[in-house]
């Protein structure tokens, strides 16, 4: 029961990054809410195959 939780906890941390794409790791990191460090987090997103952030692609303002 508390492996199931534990990985469903996990896929939501993997589908939020997935939906909000420009949300940086550190982000979720430093939430009181995540029971997760910083490279706990990197690796969930791995493990479910996030796309890696790319926030140098934001269009420039001119």
């Amino acid at each position: 029961m508390e492996e199931k939780k534990r990985h469903a906890a996990r896929k939501a941390i993997a589908d939020e990054l997935k939906q909000k794409p420009d949300r940086p790791i550190a982000a979720l990191g430093k939430s009181d809410a995540i029971p997760w460090d910083t490279e706990m987090i990197r690796r969930i997103a791995r493990e479910y195959n996030v796309p890696y952030r790319q926030p140098n692609k934001a269009p420039m303002k001119q």
